[in-house]
């Protein structure tokens, strides 16, 4: 068994979902001292039963947020259980 560190675990508690979707999202953050674009990637993980419904669960969970991101990938993982 191996263990993956990830920063964000995010799951919808009204479906009753199977499968774990690895996302890498891409921050992007302005540097104020030296005006200029800074990239931080971060790992999230999110159960659904689609990618479509892994991309609405994001949506949902980043409304309202004030910095911008892309998504540099979405993969299906083989995760049977995420402890947290």
């Amino acid at each position: 068994m191996s263990i993956n560190p990830y920063y964000h675990l995010i799951f919808s508690a009204i479906c009753p979902c199977i499968i774990w979707y690895k996302l890498k999202l891409v921050f992007i953050t302005i540097d104020e001292s030296k005006g200029k674009e800074k990239k931080t990637n971060t790992f999230v993980i999110i159960k659904a039963n689609s990618i479509k419904q892994v991309l609405g669960i994001l949506e949902d969970k980043m409304r309202g947020s004030v910095i911008d991101f892309t998504i540099a990938s979405v993969t299906e993982t083989t995760y049977s259980d995420v402890i947290f």
